[in-house]
């Protein structure tokens, strides 16, 4: 069977185990070209090459400039820098597309290869078929060995460059607590925050190449919480490891759902606004209780996508809506660029929190997250989902009692031999018993493995 290699968020894996080598990154590079060259851009049209604070990365990305160079295509090495900067100099700097080798929240023995196309934009899913195609016809036979590669002068973005330019509510007087996962926002976000006038207290500041996500950022908010409250922040926030996501925390050090997050920026940010007409685009895994606060209070409707905050972008742009996210961390702001910005989300959030005249911690009250439950059960195979017609009939008759204030998923796994059951619903004791009832109608439908 052919491989697969794009995941949800583009080619990702252990370094030194295929496809995270050099060799693979040359073909890579080949292919990227050729998608390139497809689209009608030609060889004078740049990719940027970024990375975060992997030690891995350095040799991936010299490895990737050894396919460019050979082709006669041009690299702009942009260094460290996060994710969503190398999105935003790929607009601004005019490049035909731009390869980011990071692994995110993984550690650092981990990496991959993000791939952003014109207009700082993720690949479709298309483009990612047409790259697994083209990769299929270069792997082959004997590929050429990669040779060796000196990277360009860094053109690295200045972070002071983006705090200038950045509209939104001076900083002065606050007093905020950042954790940045020893990764690339170790450089950026503390220059940004200050140059806006905040006093900054930070942790996972010290980068050195295998420090990445270790026991520090997004994965780990705890730590953020304890520095809040240790310096008396006004608010806390965490990035991952390439900093297109972030947790935000109060000043009473509690953590702020992703739900919640949403919902603020919803009612607050005006050009974030939701309504009927611009409604927030979530996906699946988001809890209902915020679908349900804004259909009360804001009469706005959400649009729900599968997991991803390329899905998230895809649906925005598809219904014309300007901000979207996930529950993880992920937050879209199609003012600013079209894929999650841990920066700029972090900044919007202060903005809502001024407009509200209100603390964090009394926003989070602003609504309740329904009791959630969530159970994967084995299976000896899977059935197409139309043949469960146990589990459609619980579905449809929970669907009824619950009257919109509730909800309940059925999914398989798409890595596993597993079906996902989910039930969400104003009481606790619902949320028993309606998963109880999936659980018996997956038995009826399903071989499920003890």
């Amino acid at each position: 069977m052919k491989q697969r290699f794009f995941g949800t968020d583009g080619i990702r894996g252990m370094v030194g185990n295929f496809p995270i080598v050099a060799d693979f990154a040359r073909d890579l590079a080949e292919a990227v070209d050729a998608l390139m060259l497809r689209r009608g851009m030609q060889r004078d049209r740049a990719v940027l090459i970024a990375m975060d604070t992997r030690e891995s990365g350095v040799a991936l990305a010299r490895a990737l400039h050894s396919g460019f160079e050979a082709l006669g295509r041009p690299v702009v090495w942009l260094g460290v820098v996060p994710t969503p900067f190398a999105a935003r100099c790929l607009i601004k700097r005019g490049g035909g597309m731009a390869v980011v080798l990071t692994a995110s929240h993984n550690p650092a023995t981990d990496n991959g290869f993000k791939l952003f196309s014109e207009g700082g934009y993720k690949l479709d899913p298309e483009d990612e078929a047409e790259i697994e195609s083209l990769l299929a016809e270069r792997m082959v036979g004997d590929a050429p060995k990669v040779r060796d590669s000196v990277l360009p002068l860094v053109q690295a973005p200045d972070p002071i460059d983006f705090a200038n330019e950045w509209k939104g509510p001076s900083l002065e007087g606050m007093r905020i607590a950042l954790d940045t996962a020893n990764g690339a926002t170790a450089l950026f976000s503390p220059l940004v925050l200050r140059q806006l006038g905040a006093t900054v207290f930070t942790i996972g500041d010290s980068p050195d190449g295998l420090n990445i996500n270790s026991g520090v950022g997004s994965e780990y908010p705890e730590n953020v919480a304890r520095l809040v409250k240790e310096h008396g922040c006004d608010i806390g926030f965490a990035h991952d490891g390439d900093g297109d996501r972030v947790i935000a925390v109060d000043h009473l050090g509690h953590v702020l759902s992703g739900e919640h997050f949403m919902g603020i920026i919803s009612t607050f940010c005006k050009t974030e606004h939701a309504d009927k007409d611009h409604p927030l685009v979530t996906t699946i895994q988001s809890n209902l209780g915020l679908d349900v606060y804004l259909r009360e209070s804001l009469g706005a409707s959400v649009i729900r996508t599968d997991v991803g905050d390329r899905n998230v972008s895809i649906a925005m742009r598809e219904n014309n809506v300007w901000f979207g996210g996930e529950n993880s961390g992920h937050y879209v702001f199609r003012h600013y660029l079209p894929t999650g910005d841990g920066l700029v989300a972090l900044l919007k959030l202060i903005e809502a929190v001024r407009v509200s005249g209100r603390n964090l911690a009394d926003l989070a009250g602003l609504f309740r997250l329904f009791p959630s439950k969530m159970i994967n059960l084995r299976l000896a195979g899977k059935r197409p989902m139309d043949q469960l017609v146990h589990l459609e009939a619980v579905q449809q008759r929970w669907k009824a009692n619950l009257k919109g204030r509730g909800r309940l998923l059925v999914r398989y796994s798409g890595t596993e031999s597993k079906i996902r059951l989910l039930a969400e619903c104003p009481e606790t004791a619902q949320v028993e018993q309606a998963l109880a009832d999936l659980v018996d109608a997956a038995n009826k439908d399903l071989e499920v493995l003890t």
